[in-house]
């Protein structure tokens, strides 16, 4: 098993071009969501707006370099791109968002 491609963009692993294969299949020429993926996708950008929250409270209050830099590698691997491809994922089918994306930024 190949290691996390820390500090690249998405988090890209071996594994990545496999998913993203199947996940373009499966999506190819709809523009809507069955109702368990509509729940699938808002839980998710729920789930990662409170994570993102969690992240930056982390950020406010450590002094470790090292953790900050760890935290902001984080947001920006995984946090940021998971939650513009839901954004997207929402905007394309005509969905309004569950939480504004405003309240979902990282601090800089």
């Amino acid at each position: 098993m190949s290691e996390v491609e820390i500090g690249r963009p998405e988090g890209r692993t071996s594994y990545s071009d496999y998913a993203e294969r199947y996940y373009a299949q499966a999506g190819a020429g709809r523009n809507s969501l069955s109702a368990s993926e509509y729940v699938a996708v808002v839980e998710g950008f729920r789930r990662k707006v409170v994570c993102m929250g969690q992240c930056n409270l982390y950020l406010a209050a450590t002094k470790d370099s090292q953790i900050k830099e760890a935290i902001k590698t984080y947001l920006e691997d995984v946090c940021n791109p998971n939650i513009h491809e839901m954004k997207k994922i929402l905007e394309v089918g005509g969905y309004a968002l569950p939480a504004p994306l405003e309240e979902t930024r990282s601090p800089d």
